[in-house]
């Protein structure tokens, strides 16, 4: 872990005491039951308006959806 923390550019000491707090883990468990409650389980997991993907092959669908959610925002301010 801690090769991981420091190849990302991080304080060690500072990640060990992040993963001493027990917050991350009720914070991860909350964002894992989210997933499952959108049909999803794991990543990469892509969710924009009301539609929710798994997979880099499916970011066509995010950009569609992204597209449709501002026209429809730019009709909404006309």
């Amino acid at each position: 872990m801690r090769r991981i923390v420091e190849g990302a550019g991080l304080d060690w000491a500072e990640g060990r005491r992040c993963l001493d707090d027990p917050a991350w883990r009720e914070e991860a468990e909350r964002n894992r039951e989210e997933l499952f409650d959108l049909g999803l389980w794991g990543v990469p997991s892509f969710r924009v308006g009301s539609v929710a993907v798994w997979g880099q092959d499916r970011l066509w669908v995010v950009e569609d959806e992204y597209r449709r959610l501002v026209r429809a925002a730019s009709r909404q301010r006309a």
